[in-house]
């Protein structure tokens, strides 16, 4: 079955370049130009991808990036976010409020196709390699990669799908220290290409989420990341 992408973007000659090349790569494009719309069509339709221009006509790219994460029936599907806008700090709050990539106009198609093949290559990893023996206890906090869920003090933290592995990862791994570039080759695959600047907003995000659990994500200067040991 052909994967089904939703194409949220309001400039014509845009829509088609990518309308072209999703379609010459044989996936199923559905287009809006509507950021509501678009929102509508996601809770209804639950596309396999969303691409997400930053500025719309109706509303802004961030507030529909926002919305949908914060929908429980659309908070998984991954969205890329486009904008002429290069500036660190507009791609550092698509990323904070769950994008998982973002994209820099003028890009060229072939890029963008294989960024998109590269993020279902990972979901089917992460769907087909984790089983129910992956879970890790940590004081308090509990991680199961079988139904991706995460428990603190048995409340249900609400994660990205970024956030959620990246956790994962170093409290598999606790007192062990990582760099920013191993942490984002684990999390998100060499073939992806972001800032390092990208692994310190989720780990902001995800302190905010953990409550006094943050105390026990660990920044250590000049050289990365780490999670305490029991």
């Amino acid at each position: 079955m052909k994967k089904s992408i939703l194409v949220v973007e309001d400039e014509l000659v845009t829509q088609e370049l990518i309308k072209h090349a999703l379609i010459n790569a044989g996936f199923d494009v559905k287009i809006t130009s509507k950021g509501k719309e678009a929102i509508q069509i996601a809770e209804n339709e639950h596309p396999n991808l969303i691409l997400l221009d930053g500025m719309l006509d109706d509303i802004d790219g961030t507030e529909v990036c926002q919305a949908l994460k914060k929908h429980i029936s659309t908070s998984s599907i991954p969205i890329f976010m486009l904008s002429v806008r290069s500036d660190e700090n507009h791609q550092l709050t698509g990323l904070e409020l769950g994008a998982d990539d973002y994209i820099t106009k003028p890009f060229n198609p072939k890029i963008l196709v294989a960024k998109i093949n590269a993020a279902f290559r990972r979901a089917h990893l992460d769907h087909t390699d984790f089983s129910s023996d992956d879970v890790i206890t940590h004081k308090g906090l509990v991680m199961n990669l079988a139904d991706f869920s995460a428990k603190l003090d048995g409340t249900l933290l609400n994660l990205t799908p970024v956030e959620y592995k990246l956790l994962f990862f170093l409290c598999k791994h606790p007192g062990r220290v990582y760099s920013r570039e191993a942490i984002l080759e684990k999390i998100r695959g060499e073939d992806v290409i972001i800032t390092e600047r990208t692994v310190d907003v989720h780990i902001l995000s995800i302190r905010r989420k953990v409550g006094e659990f943050a105390s026990n994500i660990m920044t250590v200067r000049g050289i990365g990341y780490k999670v305490a040991e029991e």
